[in-house]
């Protein structure tokens, strides 16, 4: 610990690093952490830790919400130690690269990595569903420190350090398997999380090796510094598979013996489907296309992942080749696990499950390239040209990732206006508020306005023409993601309605939307589950509030109805 705090003390104390990085998540989260806007998870926080995410077999969320005061939330405390958190994980991943290639990687470079990733985790929904920024944060700053941990097997065998061994190869495995159990009860994605950092690790620690891919010199461990075999990629899996099957266990035994009353309503649905074949795989890595790969002509953040597994692709390759090493290959697949795994199993429906482990890959292997092609640069200003565009990257996402924090506060603002109408329509327009239940039924659509900012429109020109040419090549783009208008969404930041949410909350009638109602300063009686569902078989008849400003008030209830 004493090496690593002095290496991260190094990294604040280098301009060339740490200025470029706070730069960079001050231009990425500093409008964002000033707005206060409520999401479909805000308004349930409640819920959640009164026995919501216990039910889910998350465990790690109530306890470091506890330690940490973050119980109720706190609309620019919680997100800004997210950031905090954040930047120490981008700090602590550049320790770990640093290490795994024996100070081949120069620090202009780790610097564009991790500000890359300290700009890019928009894409994992992080301050879009603000109750897990900062879980999120501390998820990413954790991960990186049990790889660290592991790390530190492979140091210890450095022959300058003879057979001491600091800590131990079982300890060190067991402390990163706690850490693991902890992460995947805190976010399951987080699994996804080790197993593309382990793989970058991995493929690190072979790329720099100085040996330049002659096996003989690690066959002893003890004359091994860093990975190089199979065995070694194992040895970094194994904890990962350890704190899987202990968080299993332990939600298992947890919700064998207490009873929290409360369905599991919002399950990680992380299971095999019952209907897994040749075409359910084929459905799902389309509908992965057009949301990793397709969408990035259209959002930034998106192309940059798109462009680094095609990068990806042939670095694993030609690595492997030349290397002489077939461990990188199940390295590669790991990596690749970790990528769309998630997405598969869940048929790539959940997008902010199947994208949080996006963002240390993108942020790896375009740095990669980067470094790659400057490092053969001598002269000055091949090197200026060099910084002036890695500036532009990041500067270019920094952008992208405020036009969709500024879309969701367009969302917001929206829906509160037309809350805030119904809210004074039905306290000030003589309805029995105060003796009769409140039902709000339907289903509220955005306008085009905001619609357009997070879908591509069916008559996009670049739309259209992707279309056509994949039509050609026999390849079918007519699925549409919301309807015939708005055919392709763009942004993975997935800012919903809340009005829609709340009035289809599963859990008990309208709950979601009274508690953004009671957020405004609007309480309305709840009415029952059973008259709602009444309601809504026959909600052609009501009239809708936000098109001509009526509301319903029948004998024992006053409906209002959203379209």
């Amino acid at each position: 610990m004493k090496k690593y705090f002095e290496d991260f003390k190094n990294l604040i104390k280098t301009p060339v690093f740490s200025v470029p990085v706070f730069a960079a998540a001050l231009l990425s989260f500093a409008w964002q952490l000033t707005r206060f806007n409520i999401g479909i998870d805000d308004v349930v926080r409640k819920r959640y830790f009164t026995g919501g995410l216990f039910a889910q077999g998350r465990f790690s969320g109530p306890v470091l919400s506890t330690l940490s005061g973050f119980v109720k939330p706190f609309p620019f405390f919680e997100p800004f130690f997210g950031v905090l958190f954040l930047i120490a994980a981008s700090f602590t991943l550049a320790i770990l690269l640093r290490r795994a290639s024996k100070d081949g990687l120069p620090v202009p470079v780790l610097s564009f990595f991790a500000s890359l990733f300290v700009s890019y985790p928009l894409i994992a929904e992080i301050f879009v569903y603000k109750g897990s920024d900062f879980y999120t944060g501390v998820g990413f700053f954790l991960s990186a420190v049990s790889l660290l941990v592991m790390d530190g097997i492979f140091s210890d065998r450095a022959p300058d350090n003879g057979n001491k061994k600091r800590f131990g190869t079982a300890g060190r495995a067991v402390v990163t398997a706690a850490i693991q159990f902890f992460l995947v009860s805190l976010y399951e994605s987080f699994a996804a999380v080790y197993l593309v950092l382990a793989g970058i690790y991995f493929f690190t620690c072979v790329y720099f090796r100085k040996n330049g891919g002659n096996t003989e010199a690690c066959e002893k461990a003890e004359n091994c510094e860093k990975p190089c075999r199979l065995r070694d990629l194992l040895l970094l899996a194994l904890p990962l598979v350890a704190g899987v099957v202990l968080e299993y266990l332990f939600g298992l035994a947890v919700n064998a013996i207490f009873d929290f009353g409360i369905p599991n309503y919002a399950a990680n649905n992380i299971a095999i489907p019952e209907n897994f074949s040749l075409g359910y795989v084929k459905d799902v890595f389309y509908l992965l296309f057009r949301r990793f790969f397709l969408a990035g002509g259209w959002y930034l953040p998106i192309a940059f992942f798109a462009a680094a597994f095609l990068i990806s692709v042939p670095v694993f390759i030609v690595c492997a080749v030349k290397k002489k090493s077939l461990a990188v290959v199940f390295a590669a697949l790991g990596v690749y696990a970790g990528l769309f795994g998630i997405g598969l199993l869940v048929g790539g429906s959940v997008k902010y499950r199947t994208c949080v482990s996006l963002a240390p890959f993108a942020a790896f292997f375009i740095a990669f390239l980067f470094h790659v092609l400057t490092r053969s640069l001598k002269k000055n200003a091949g090197k200026i040209v060099a910084a002036v565009l890695a500036a532009v990257l990041v500067l270019s996402q920094c952008a992208a990732m405020n036009y969709a924090f500024d879309s969701n506060d367009l969302r917001w603002r929206e829906e509160k206006t037309v809350l805030t109408a119904c809210a004074e329509t039905l306290t000030k327009g003589g309805y029995d508020v105060e003796n009769k239940p409140v039902i709000f039924i339907g289903e509220y659509r955005l306008s085009d306005e905001v619609l357009a900012r997070k879908y591509v429109k069916s008559d996009d020109p670049l739309y259209v023409f992707v279309k056509k040419a994949a039509n050609k090549a026999g390849f079918n783009l007519a699925t549409t993601d919301l309807d015939e208008k708005f055919v392709l969404e763009t942004c993975m930041a997935g800012f919903g309605s809340v009005i829609t949410w709340g009035v289809f909350d599963a859990y008990s009638c309208n709950e979601g939307l009274l508690l953004v109602f009671d957020q405004l300063g609007y309480r309305f009686i709840q009415g029952t589950a059973e008259r709602y569902e009444e309601l809504s078989k026959e909600e052609e008849k009501y009239p809708v509030f936000n098109e001509t400003g009526e509301i319903t008030e029948l004998e024992d209830v006053i409906v209002v109805r959203f379209g």
